[in-house]
């Protein structure tokens, strides 16, 4: 791939690359359910609380395969390169066979958004979420749940052969809390390319997982039956959870994602090297894992580094070649552009060193963005709300219970249902943003 092909560059939201959100086990598209324990966290109150993730799903579906996060991938893939990754994604079930180089496979693929579109999550702890200033995060629990896409719509196979009919009426939508965090630049840059070519899900997910972890190290050490936890690795023996991440490992190293690894015989912890990562004169870093001149090779990071255009536009507010290029390795593209934007809302009286500490200290927008982004929030929620029930039949609680829609009130923007097909309730639709419908 050329250097400068940033089509490989994908966006992906944090939780995925740091939880299983999918089972490498061939028998699992059977299994209802997976609760997966992980270490305790410490809040900010001090408080100690125990972290666990469940997924459960219905028996037809089962838990999301290692195919699913391939399709997972390809999707965000189209989301990054349409900028549709906060809305609704519309795609067809061939591009998707594209991404993935499976032709013909379109009924798959559509049986795999369905599997993410029922899988129900629930996190204790684990799942994080930030909000769009970036200074506030909370992590779910259990009465926070979720679906990994919130909502699915799918023509019939035969019918993609419409292809513009099909992208129009075929999209998918990530849930709101995922979406959050694309607001909110909790996400970090993958290459795709690499991706696809590591050939094992193991390994996939190694890629993704350490992806996330590398961000400003130079190693990551991380005990084996952990690492084995959060891939998944259903092996129990630990000299097979070796012998799995050894070969893992060795395909990282083949493509340069990491300069190398220690697992000593014997040893429970294993320690990944992540390549340095150089910069030359006014050139960026590259973004692809091949040697360099001399020999120093290059990993694709968190932030798409080589974007000349942010580099540059540092660069007109006075800001030094030095400081741009540290800024652009070690912050997201995103934050720096916003903050670039939002200067002209600010007072100052040296404006570089303002934006400088502004992209470090991640300042929250000005109240006059802030007032706009509420304003477009609101009528978008308005809008994805009433396109969810035009034409529904079943309004769904978070606890669970299904009522039947009786009739909508467009003007008064209610929805009335019938309890147990007798007595009959009205919900606002502004209430109902926690609800789902069929």
């Amino acid at each position: 791939m050329d250097k400068s092909d940033s089509k490989s560059l994908v966006k992906l939201e944090g939780n995925i690359a740091e939880y299983p959100f999918f089972s490498f086990a061939k028998s699992e598209g059977k299994i209802e359910k997976k609760v997966y324990k992980f270490s305790s966290i410490v809040l900010d109150d001090g408080k100690i609380e125990k972290r666990t993730l469940t997924l459960e799903s219905p028996k037809e579906w089962g838990l999301p395969l290692a195919f699913d996060m391939d399709v997972l991938i390809a999707v965000s893939q189209i989301g990054t390169e349409t900028n549709t990754l906060t809305d609704e994604i519309h795609l067809t079930l061939y591009e998707i066979a594209k991404k993935l180089d499976i032709p013909n496979r379109e009924l798959k693929i559509s049986e795999s958004l369905l599997r993410m579109y029922y899988v129900n999550c629930h996190s204790e702890y684990c799942i994080l979420v930030i909000d769009k200033k970036g200074k506030e995060k909370k992590y779910l629990t259990k009465k926070d749940y979720f679906h990994i896409f919130e909502s699915v719509g799918l023509l019939d196979v035969e019918r993609e052969q419409n292809r513009r009919k099909s992208r129009e009426n075929t999209y998918v939508q990530f849930n709101r809390y995922f979406i959050q965090n694309f607001l909110s630049g909790y996400f970090q840059y993958i290459n795709c390319s690499i991706y696809m070519s590591l050939e094992t899900p193991t390994a996939k997910r190694l890629y993704l997982y350490l992806s996330k972890k590398r961000f400003g190290r130079t190693e990551f050490k991380i005990s084996i039956t952990k690492l084995a936890n959060v891939i998944p690795i259903t092996a129990k023996r630990i000299t097979e959870i070796r012998r799995i991440l050894k070969e893992a490992s060795e395909r990282l190293i083949n493509q340069n994602v990491i300069s190398g690894y220690q697992l000593e015989k014997g040893a429970m912890d294993i320690t990944f090297y992540f390549p340095a990562q150089e910069i030359k004169g006014d050139d960026v870093p590259l973004l692809e894992g091949k040697d360099s001149t001399d020999s120093t090779r290059v990993l694709t990071t968190d932030v798409p580094i080589n974007d000349n255009v942010v580099y540059e536009e540092l660069i007109n507010k006075g800001v030094s070649k030095g400081v741009a290029k540290q800024l652009i390795t070690k912050y997201p593209a995103d934050t720096i552009r916003h903050q670039i934007e939002w200067i002209k809302y600010r007072e100052f009286k040296d404006p570089a060193a303002m934006l400088v500490s502004a992209i470090k200290d991640d300042w929250a927008a000005p109240k006059e963005v802030l007032d706009v982004e509420q304003k477009r929030e609101e009528e978008k929620a308005k809008e994805t709300m009433e396109k969810r029930i035009k034409n529904a039949k079943y309004i769904i609680f978070p606890s669970g219970e299904r009522c039947k829609i009786s009739r909508m009130f467009p003007n008064s923007e209610a929805i009335e249902y019938f309890i147990d097909e007798k007595k009959k309730c009205v919900i606002l639709f502004n209430k109902a943003l926690d609800c789902r419908f069929e």
